[in-house]
């Protein structure tokens, strides 16, 4: 007899040992030299990197239910796992080509997906039948042995580095995405200025194409020798060339106070400042990431920070950290950082500096901002695709070399000792900070 537990019932008997829990799961033992690991860990939501990647996470531990599959325990290297989702008529089909038995659960879902925020601007809402509510269970595979076996039972490509899978075959969402828009190039604009803060990249210029793209105004704020050739590829009246007696010291704080001050003289409320890395604007509605034509993302997010008076920094969440199986994403996650594409409002009490130091600039100025009692918007309806940190040319790329990330590392530690802490991860040192202390920050004073 195969037993089928959900998530509620396997909470139940999280606290019993690894041999109870397969015990009172299975009535007959693992056939095919597999085997069935309980393990306490955090419930993986996702094939791709996760967006906790610098908060501290406290949140209580969910029992993952593991199956070795044609697993060599003499193997020392670290196991393959993969994420195996069903469509559920075919459940009883794939335990049979497997020849083993295995429980299935399902990602946890949230239909509240505005939460208390009073968002009036455009859909956000999880697809009639997401992907992720379909069964799924996991494997821990280390073998060629095994993946071989596991491609003639798919007929896909597994390699070493394959997440997940899909029996027979991933379903297609069919919703309508995005019905609620007219999204044309050139229809809406931000109503606040965007700078684009970029050095040596002339020649993959993404943020900047993106926009054009899109029909959307920009300035791109660069260093005077590199005039000429971004002359080449970008009309003159959209750059502005930083003057020669700021205080450089290769990173692109001077660029970014610049670009503050600039803003304030021109008489604006607010202004956009965004890295030079983005590869495309994208909206994320019925579990499905569309990429958007025009500047409409922009101009919701400046009215959602206009309405909430506390809320000084503002931005979109990056692309790879909102999966679309995702059902359980508020559309606003406050109080934490924000990254690459900022909204910031100008003028702000209290604040004794603007950016500063030399790394880490936008995780110091969310901490400092937060510590002061204000709010921080990230928006999880619109992302913008960033590109990994280390794999372009130019930008920050000087200042990281060497011993530039464990200096990245190190800075943020002194300047906030409260609420970071140094941890590896994507095999490097990285941060990571504990947001929770202002969890509580009001938005609107």
């Amino acid at each position: 007899m195969i037993s089928y537990m959900t998530i509620p019932q396997l909470e139940e008997v999280i606290t019993l040992a690894k041999e109870e829990i397969v015990k009172r799961l299975f009535d007959k033992p693992i056939t095919q030299g597999s085997s069935c690991l309980a393990k306490e860990s955090p419930c993986l939501e996702q094939e791709e990197e996760s967006d906790n990647e610098e908060e501290e996470d406290d949140e209580p531990k969910k029992i993952t239910l593991k199956l070795k599959y044609l697993y060599d325990e003499s193997n020392k290297e670290k196991p393959q796992q993969i994420t195996i989702r069903i469509v559920p008529e075919f459940v009883e089909e794939l335990q049979k080509k497997m020849n083993v038995q295995f429980i299935t659960t399902h990602e946890k879902c949230n239909n509240d997906t505005l939460r208390n925020f009073d968002w009036t601007y455009s859909e956000y809402k999880n697809s009639k039948s997401p992907i992720a509510s379909f069964p799924m269970f996991r494997i821990l595979i280390n073998t060629e042995k095994a993946r071989e076996h596991l491609r003639t039972i798919f007929t896909q490509t597994i390699t070493s580095k394959t997440l997940s899978l899909w029996y027979p075959k991933r379903p297609s969402n069919k919703d309508i995405v995005n019905p609620d828009i007219k999204d044309e190039k050139g229809l809406y604009q931000s109503k606040y200025p965007i700078y684009i803060i970029s050095k040596g990249r002339w020649e993959k210029r993404l943020t900047a194409t993106a926009l054009e793209e899109m029909g959307v105004n920009y300035r791109i704020v660069i260093e005077q020798q590199e005039y000429d050739n971004y002359a080449q590829y970008i009309a003159k009246e959209k750059i502005i060339v930083l003057p020669t007696d700021l205080p450089f010291n290769g990173s692109g704080i001077p660029a970014r106070n610049y670009v503050w001050e600039h803003s304030k003289k021109e008489g604006h409320k607010y202004h956009w400042i965004l890295d030079d890395n983005l590869d495309g604007f994208y909206r994320f509605n019925r579990n499905k990431k569309e990429k958007v034509k025009s500047g409409y993302i922009f101009n919701h997010i400046e009215q959602m920070v206009e309405k909430h008076t506390n809320v000084m920094m503002a931005g979109m969440n990056y692309y790879m950290f909102i999966p679309e199986i995702s059902m359980n994403r508020p559309i606003i996650t406050s109080n934490t950082r924000i990254y690459s594409c900022i909204l910031l409002k100008n003028d702000i009490p209290r604040l004794d500096e603007h950016w500063r130091g030399k790394y880490n600039e936008d995780t110091d100025l969310s901490l400092r901002l937060l510590k002061l009692g204000y709010s921080t918007f990230l928006f999880n309806n619109y992302l913008c695709n960033k590109a990994t940190t280390l794999t372009m040319k130019g930008g920050n790329a000087e200042i990281y070399a060497g011993t530039g990330v464990e200096a990245k590392l190190n800075s943020l530690i002194q300047q906030h000792p409260d609420v970071v802490k140094a941890t590896t991860k994507y095999k490097r040192p990285h941060h990571q900070v504990n947001y929770k202390p202002f969890k509580d920050n009001i938005y609107i004073e």
